[in-house]
């Protein structure tokens, strides 16, 4: 397999995706909103977050655009951002992946179409409360549309990244498909590490988000293979990220009118 660039761009950019971004969220994109004490201090530390993380995404996107518009990549990994071919999703094994991958995006906006619909919400929100990951999501409108962005950038970058480049990559290193792909799932899951609130207002690694991550990273990888493409994994991803920001919205919208109602009366 010959370098998808050169040799160093490609250590380069493997060193980002395998380091530098996971490093870049832990250290710089996460912490000021976990120390944030609430109220404008803590919207303006989301927001700041919001941005420190759209801003690593689309600069490691830059040089994923250098590569594409250079022609230097293989046909086999050219980033996979083509539409899946008609022949890919016939056969039973590439439909039924990506109907499970197209599935649980679906199914994990429920939650939030429950809550839309009047249905109630204490369960949703005792869940959200309990969550790792709950001090990132938006808390008002013009946060949501913050995180609409980070979603669709996070979609898009990370799937090229852990797999279209990464994958092709550790291929160039003479590392099989199968394992090349497990390794980059391994590293996409270890990219979500980072610390979240514990108790006492402590910090914690984010075990289980990382777990989760890499598994789905996993789904998604298996998907990029049998279709040829990273079209479904990126959609499925970016509105995977959206619901979580969208429940959150929702029921904290909902946490506010009980509480009024309950002041009124």
């Amino acid at each position: 397999h010959p370098p998808l660039l050169s040799p160093e761009m490609d250590h380069a950019l493997a060193a980002v995706t395998i380091i530098g971004w996971p490093l870049w969220d832990t250290y710089v994109t996460w912490p000021p909103l976990l120390r944030a004490r609430g109220g404008e201090e803590e919207s303006s530390a989301r927001w700041r977050a919001y941005g420190a993380s759209a801003g690593i995404s689309w600069a490691t996107l830059a040089c994923a655009a250098y590569a594409l518009r250079s022609g230097k990549l293989p046909s086999r990994a050219n980033m996979l951002l083509k539409t899946p071919t008609l022949s890919s999703t016939t056969s039973w094994l590439p439909s039924f992946t990506t109907a499970v991958c197209v599935g649980m995006s679906i199914d994990s906006w429920s939650p939030t179409l429950a809550i839309a619909t009047g249905r109630s919400s204490e369960a949703f929100e005792g869940s959200l409360n309990e969550s790792s990951f709950s001090t990132f999501l938006p808390h008002t409108v013009s946060q949501w549309f913050g995180w609409l962005g980070v979603s669709l950038t996070a979609g898009l970058s990370e799937e090229i990244l852990y797999r279209g480049f990464l994958p092709a990559y550790l291929q160039s290193l003479n590392i099989s498909l199968p394992i090349s792909h497990l390794l980059s799932s391994t590293v996409f899951g270890l990219g979500h590490l980072y610390a979240r609130k514990s108790e006492e207002d402590g910090f914690a690694s984010n075990w289980k988000g990382a777990l989760f991550s890499a598994l789905l990273g996993g789904l998604f990888s298996w998907v990029s293979v049998v279709q040829g493409s990273l079209f479904i994994p990126a959609i499925c991803h970016s509105l995977i990220d959206l619901s979580s920001g969208s429940l959150s919205l929702f029921v904290r919208a909902r946490a506010r009118r009980r509480r009024l109602q309950a002041k009124d009366e």
